[in-house]
């Protein structure tokens, strides 16, 4: 992965053999906080959760769908955050997830203003081996 001010390579054109152009990321999105700027601007909910199941990363969407600030998020427990209810209707997902399987799933999840519909997506974190950290010992 390049340092924070080092030119990023794109192919200019892959199939005919030219070479690659560098160009720079714009000044706001390098550097420490760029993948938050970025992410932030998603209106999607995007997060990292770890092998204990715990927020590590979530990004401001998280705070508007959840009503409640990052800081009561990150670093918490995904079934503390959610509430039983809802960590219920995705707890087999990531179950799948943390066994390796990329997940694409469609929930209902119950709010104070009424059931929302959701579409989620669980990617899991594989090291260079390809293997997912301490998956859990549940079958998908």
């Amino acid at each position: 992965m390049p340092n924070d001010n080092s030119p990023l390579h794109a192919p200019a054109a892959p199939r005919t053999g030219r070479r690659a152009l560098p160009f720079r990321l714009p000044r706001s999105l390098r550097g420490r906080g760029r993948v938050r700027r970025i992410t932030d601007s998603i209106p999607s909910m995007v997060g990292y959760i770890d092998c204990d199941r715990r927020y590590r990363f979530s990004n401001r969407y998280y705070e508007t769908w959840l009503e409640r600030p990052l800081s009561e998020i990150t670093g918490r427990r995904v079934a503390d955050v959610l509430g039983p209810d809802t960590y219920r209707n995705v707890a087999s997902n990531l179950d799948c997830a943390f066994a390796g399987k990329r997940v694409e799933f469609d929930v209902e999840v119950p709010g104070v203003d009424g059931t929302r519909f959701v579409h989620g997506s669980y990617i899991p974190s594989a090291s260079r081996s390809a293997v997912v950290r301490r998956p859990p010992p549940r079958r998908c």
